[in-house]
């Protein structure tokens, strides 16, 4: 949760370009989770963060609300280990 804050406070600061294209842009935040994730493990330095940031965003489409996938999964069977 501690990390999903300190994420949401970091896309905050991060504003993508805006350019005159067909859709508004946002931030992907999983990308952001793992950015931030490599940098509180020192994999990445403090001023890389907001650049490689900018790099991953998404177009928002507005009106895409359609129905979830759903499979069905068969429960696996553990017999074949008491051969």
């Amino acid at each position: 949760m501690i990390l999903y804050n300190f994420c949401t406070i970091i896309t905050m600061e991060v504003t993508p370009e805006k350019k005159e294209k067909k859709w508004e842009y946002q931030v992907s935040l999983s990308m952001v989770i793992k950015i931030c994730f490599a940098f509180l493990q020192d994999h990445v330095a403090p001023g890389k963060v907001n650049g490689l940031i900018s790099q991953y965003i998404l177009p928002v489409r507005p009106d895409r609300t359609y129905a979830r996938q759903l499979r069905f999964q068969a429960p696996a069977s553990f017999a074949y280990r008491f051969v």
